[in-house]
């Protein structure tokens, strides 16, 4: 009776390390599935982390792209800002100049309104001048004739 209880004392102790065995094992493979799960895991982490950063440095590459157009066209507006400035300031020397030639071309009328009088005036003077000498020189004629008839009359008489 005593080897017989030996015996199932050994065969309990082998049914109870096979059992924690198969317990060992089990967990093994739970400890394997949990590993390979949070290896997974990371493995999922560490992707959506690079994305994230790539999605980032996209972004701080955009931001930078749309800070230098937005400086470019702040320097293209202040360039054609300028460009009009110059451009109104040219309108004015312009319209200054239009002003200037309307004064000059008015005076230069007024000149020759005022010369034109004159050689009228002078004309006129040399016509009535040519008139009273034409007069003066009929008269002389007219009184030489007078004398030389009265010459031949005189003549005559003596």
């Amino acid at each position: 009776a005593v080897v017989s209880t030996q015996s199932k004392d050994r065969q309990f102790d082998d049914r109870e390390d096979r059992r924690q065995s198969k317990d060992k094992q089990f967990d093994d493979r739970q400890d394997d599935r949990h590993d390979r799960r949070q290896s997974k895991d990371r493995q999922v982490d560490d992707k959506r982390d690079r994305r994230h950063s790539k999605d980032k440095q996209f972004d701080d590459r955009q931001n930078r792209r749309n800070s230098k157009d937005r400086q470019f066209d702040d320097r293209e507006d202040r360039r054609n800002s300028k460009d009009r400035q110059f451009d109104d300031r040219e309108d004015r020397r312009q319209s200054k100049d239009r002003q200037f030639d309307d004064r000059e071309d008015r005076r230069q009328s007024k000149d020759k309104q005022f010369d034109d009088r004159q050689d009228d005036r002078h004309d006129r003077r040399q016509s009535k001048d040519r008139q009273v000498d034409d007069k003066r020189d009929r008269r002389h004629s007219k009184d030489k004739q007078f004398d030389d008839r009265q010459n031949r009359r005189n003549s005559k008489d003596r």
